[in-house]
């Protein structure tokens, strides 16, 4: 019998708690609905839902990937053209609707850079041009004495 009142109790707090609780969880909800409308207020939108489309919206505009430019044997040639005539890459890049770094690319493949390096011939022309040092003459250590 003694048990019997002790479950009942038990089951009386559980109860209680189980209340507390969800009046606990309703006031997060109501918290959180108000903040949530603050900041559709302070945006200027009516409701949540008005607030939602617009974002749809703008995530669909930003993830629409760009397309590649398709780089044919014509627009080599307009490059190539475009570059020998002075312009620079950036302008060469507008004006052909393609990426700078392609830009460079056929602007190499074409052989419109000059190379880093100084070809091997070229250098050993300076070097013989350069005046040479008189070699330094030998330094005579003094005498040491030998010692027996």
């Amino acid at each position: 019998m003694n048990t019997d009142k002790e479950i009942k109790k038990l089951e009386r707090q559980i109860a209680a708690l189980k209340a507390k609780s969800q009046k606990q969880e309703a006031r997060r909800k109501k918290t959180a609905l108000r903040k949530v409308m603050a900041v559709v207020k302070h945006f200027g939108f009516d409701s949540v839902h008005q607030l939602l489309e617009v974002a749809d919206t703008a995530a669909v505009a930003v993830s629409t990937k760009r397309k590649r430019a398709k780089i044919t044997t014509a627009i080599r040639k307009k490059v190539v053209e475009l570059l020998r005539s002075g312009l620079t890459v950036k302008a060469t890049a507008e004006k052909t609707g393609i990426s700078s770094p392609s830009v460079n690319i056929i602007k190499a493949r074409a052989g419109l850079t000059k190379s880093r390096k100084a070809p091997k011939k070229a250098v050993a022309k300076k070097r013989a041009k350069l005046p040479r040092k008189a070699p330094a003459a030998p330094v005579e250590s003094p005498a040491v004495p030998a010692t027996t």
